[in-house]
């Protein structure tokens, strides 16, 4: 269907984070990532050195207006994609019903009714659905409401990662809002797997256990495994790849802990720290990861030796190529990765609103100068 129409379709990237997101649509050729916003530097700096045709800029969305946005969408938005900040949603954290970045929607949607675009895509995690709001309601109910007065069908799903080929369990909501005054066909895109699930294993295959100054190694490409195939990660080189440097006291913890196991399996008298189930998680090779948050500070181990995850590793149980480069600290680097929708999902997403457009015969605003046209 992408050959339908000679077009693109111009996609507007908020909470853009690192690109995971980005990636599914800025790698299909009928879209146009023609902007993106975040607010936090490291994230722009990943983003912009991998996505170098993409416009980015630095700062609050709530300094982000039509008038703005003017200068970079001569005749208006097609799609809108982007996740608000979950932290205060998240099962892992305070879930604190005033935390301000629970309100960040409201500014994903003002600039929604101000660009007016056919369709767009917000993802969150499941604990959004659990969540209530200072005044009593339901979160994702206010979510409903916000966008149905300013015109726009919704739906929400929640989908795991690991139905479309990224090797790790990872449950998100995505929210698709729909114009109404289309047609609301949107259809999620079908699990690409439902069973024989890329698995860790796959995931890390080929990355040594060697060291770098520079995170940069060579290593041999495995062009039978079907995981690296999938993502198209036939790069020469590993890049992002410093081991981390444990004590003596955590490895000697990280030693008792099989394969699937997690912190129960130390002895008490050398436990420390929290009791989260991914806690000391040594990841089982013959499975799809638990969901990767922080690796370092979630202290997630590798299968096989005794020591956390590298950047490098968990960008394979996430899905990004190898030729996707992380920028800034270490630690904001993990993080980059632990907010990041792994690109693979991003990809049939990208693939399933491109399926609408065109279902619906909906030409871009460019091609009708900024109104509404139907493909005849």
């Amino acid at each position: 269907m992408e050959g339908r129409y000679d077009m693109t379709y111009n996609v507007l990237d908020l909470f853009a984070g690192c690109g995971g997101l980005a990636y599914g649509f800025e790698n299909n050729d009928s879209f146009n990532i023609k902007l993106a916003n975040d607010y936090w530097e490291p994230a722009m700096e990943t983003y912009k050195h991998n996505f170098k045709n993409v416009n980015f800029v630095l700062d609050d969305i709530k300094n982000i207006d039509h008038k703005y946005l003017n200068n970079f969408f001569s005749d208006g938005v097609d799609v809108i994609i982007g996740g608000p900040p979950c932290q205060g949603f998240s099962m892992c954290g305070t879930r604190s019903e005033t935390d301000k970045r629970n309100s960040l929607f409201y500014e994903y949607a003002r600039i929604v009714k101000e660009t007016s675009p056919y369709i767009f895509l917000m993802e969150n995690v499941k604990g959004l659905l659990s969540m209530e709001n200072p005044e009593g309601q339901d979160v994702i109910e206010a979510i409903y409401e916000e966008f149905g007065d300013i015109g726009y069908d919704l739906n929400h799903k929640v989908v795991d990662s690991k139905f479309y080929g990224v090797p790790q369990s990872r449950e998100r909501v995505i929210i698709i809002g729909v114009r109404n005054d289309l047609v609301d066909n949107y259809k999620y895109p079908d699990k690409a797997f439902k069973e024989n699930f890329f698995t860790v294993g796959q995931a890390l295959d080929g990355i040594p256990n060697d060291n770098s100054n520079k995170g940069e190694l060579e290593y041999e490409y495995n062009p039978n495994n079907p995981y690296l195939n999938y993502i198209n990660s036939s790069c020469k080189n590993i890049y992002n790849h410093k081991k981390a440097r444990h004590g003596d006291a955590v490895i000697n913890r990280m030693s008792y802990v099989p394969q699937g196991g997690n912190w129960k399996d130390i002895p008490e008298d050398f436990r420390v720290g929290g009791i989260h189930s991914n806690a000391y998680k040594r990841l089982d090779p013959s499975e799809p990861s638990v969901t990767i948050k922080h690796a370092f500070k979630s202290m997630i181990i590798h299968p096989y030796y005794d020591r956390c995850l590298t950047v490098r590793e968990v960008a394979r149980l996430q899905s990004f190529p190898d030729d996707f480069i992380f920028k800034g600290s270490k630690t904001s680097q993990y993080q980059q990765l632990a907010n990041a929708v792994p690109p693979m999902l991003s990809k049939h997403f990208s693939s399933s609103i491109l399926s609408f457009l065109l279902k619906n015969n909906i030409k871009s605003k460019d091609m009708v100068g900024g109104n509404i046209s139907y493909a005849q």
